[in-house]
């Protein structure tokens, strides 16, 4: 894990898809499509920065 730039990448857009996960959980935000689908992209980017933890940990 000698590749520190690429965790703090990898933290800050964990940080970011977590802060439009919050605000797209609030009562009646996800009624709208357009943060609907801001907030499952967020998943699915997350989903994809989790298998890049993976690689970088040697476990992909």
């Amino acid at each position: 894990m000698a590749d520190t730039p690429n965790l703090k990448h990898i933290a800050h857009q964990i940080r970011g898809a977590i802060a439009v996960l919050k605000v797209a959980l609030h009562p009646g935000m996800l009624d709208d499509p357009t943060i609907k689908t801001a907030a499952e992209a967020k998943l699915t980017e997350l989903d994809q920065l989790t298998d890049e933890l993976d690689v970088l940990h040697g476990e992909g």
